[in-house]
């Protein structure tokens, strides 16, 4: 029964990294998820904003060719190789999640951080949701996100992963969403990065949240003002104002309501 009530859990806990984007950012016209990009395309209310389409994603219809692929080496227990090798094509991670902790709620996490490691797109970024959605937590979890997010070359698994990065708390990360926050030239990615730091309310990027607002992508301002709501901090007003003549009308629609939180 309490192996059931865990699996239940983790299922629950799961699902709702689905609706992540949207905690953050309530839903609007034009939000959407594309496959298991968690990409932002907005035809009518971020008409400014330039936002991408998600790429297309080669392993999206995978051939039909054995788990065995995956390294035996990494991968020692065929099941396990299985079920990662699943994780290829889209949307898997709720119907796989059950499988995965099926028996021992933690036997499945270290293939799943060597599931990080695999050259198909869509197994590290399911993966990724998966040890965020299992709400488990330990150093090799996190020395593991650490690495995916500092050494991910593909920019849409980066932005995907942060979309949802939020869920998981953790000062390392949090160092390096401020630093793509700062430099990194994916407006997506700064983007997500405002919006986990405000979450996290990591005090140490308060100030480059408020220069973020002057970003010129209209989609990094709106999570940066999205970020100023959860510092609640009065003093980000004079840097708030300016917005509600932005060019965009949802930054300025987000900007009087940060404004009116504030008491400004």
């Amino acid at each position: 029964p309490a192996v059931r009530v865990i699996r239940l859990s983790l299922l629950v806990a799961l699902a709702t990294l689905s609706c992540i984007a949207c905690e953050k950012d309530p839903p609007e016209a034009g939000e959407k998820l594309a496959g298991d990009r968690r990409l932002a395309t907005d035809p009518g209310g971020l008409a400014n904003a330039s936002v991408p389409a998600p790429a297309t994603d080669p392993v999206t219809a995978p051939a039909p060719v054995d788990s065995n692929e995956l390294s035996k080496v990494d991968f020692p227990d065929e099941t396990f190789r299985g079920l990662i090798w699943e994780l290829r094509t889209p949307n898997r991670e709720k119907t796989l999640m059950e499988s995965l902790f099926a028996n021992d709620t933690t036997a499945a996490i270290p293939h799943l951080i060597k599931a990080l490691e695999q050259n198909y797109p869509n197994i590290r970024t399911q993966a990724a949701k998966i040890l965020i959605g299992s709400k488990q937590r330990s150093a090799a979890i996190e020395a593991a996100l650490v690495s995916l997010i500092e050494k991910e070359q593909d920019e849409d698994v980066l932005a995907n992963v942060l979309s949802f990065i939020d869920s998981y708390r953790s000062d390392a990360i949090a160092a390096v969403l401020h630093h793509y926050l700062t430099s990194h030239e994916n407006k997506m990615v700064r983007a997500y990065s405002a919006a986990a730091l405000g979450t996290y309310r990591y005090k140490k990027a308060k100030k480059d949240l408020i220069t973020a607002l002057r970003d010129p992508e209209s989609w990094v301002r709106l999570m940066a003002l999205g970020a100023m709501k959860k510092f609640k901090d009065r003093s980000t007003l004079p840097a708030i104002r300016p917005l509600l003549k932005d060019e965009n009308d949802r930054v300025r629609k987000r900007a009087l309501e940060t404004v009116k939180l504030l008491g400004g």
